[in-house]
């Protein structure tokens, strides 16, 4: 959910997410999410992300023995 952030708490908050980032921000390239969503988008690669969804969706005892 989407919500108006302060100082703060604003991990919530809507931020423009460019789709494509050469294009910049025009109409057809821009999208709303949420701030920490548009932070780990751009501090993390798609293999980052998938080995973090891969590591999460493990049941938590295979993930304290680091299987």
């Amino acid at each position: 959910k989407l919500e108006q952030g302060t100082r703060q708490n604003h991990a919530n908050a809507p931020t423009l997410d460019r789709i494509r980032p050469w294009l910049g921000y025009v109409a057809g390239n821009i999208r709303v999410i949420s701030h920490r969503a548009n932070l780990i988008k751009n501090n993390a690669t798609l293999d980052e992300l998938q080995k973090l969804v891969w590591y999460l969706s493990m049941p938590y005892d295979l993930q304290r023995s680091g299987a």
